[in-house]
């Protein structure tokens, strides 16, 4: 399954869907520097088997996974949501802009007290970053 950048005011993309997206250009990612699976893997701790899953979207990368590999290949966040060129930056109405903010909502409704530090942190970072 091939899929283009997440584009706000499209379609909402299904938690496969992003999975597949997040992979996707994880993989690119990790390619474009000659790393191998094995290679990153090792560098987050986690079992090559594992990493192949995140690559095909058959699971999801947590937070603190993205913001590691964000490290790792000293990039922002966004790159594995919106691709490294950056060429398609999200417009949003209101609409859409409501519509993330349920679907924020909803994820965060169940996070631990770690989890919400990173987002809170994050969330910070990013708006340092926009400025």
């Amino acid at each position: 399954m091939s899929t283009n950048n997440f584009k706000l005011g499209s379609k909402p993309l299904s938690k496969q869907e992003t999975r597949v997206l997040i992979g996707e250009n994880i993989r690119k990612e990790r390619v474009s520097r000659k790393i191998s699976v094995d290679q990153l893997a090792k560098l987050l701790d986690v079992t090559p088997g594992f990493m192949g899953l995140i690559e095909r979207g058959q699971r999801g990368a947590n937070p603190t996974t993205l913001l590691r590999l964000s490290e790792i290949f000293e990039t922002t966040i966004d790159t594995f949501f919106y691709g490294r060129d950056g060429s398609e930056q999200p417009i949003a109405t209101n609409e859409d802009e409501e519509l993330l903010r349920k679907k924020i909502a909803s994820l965060i409704y169940d996070s631990g007290e770690n989890e919400l530090e990173f987002i809170i942190s994050a969330i910070k970072f990013c708006r340092k970053a926009m400025r």
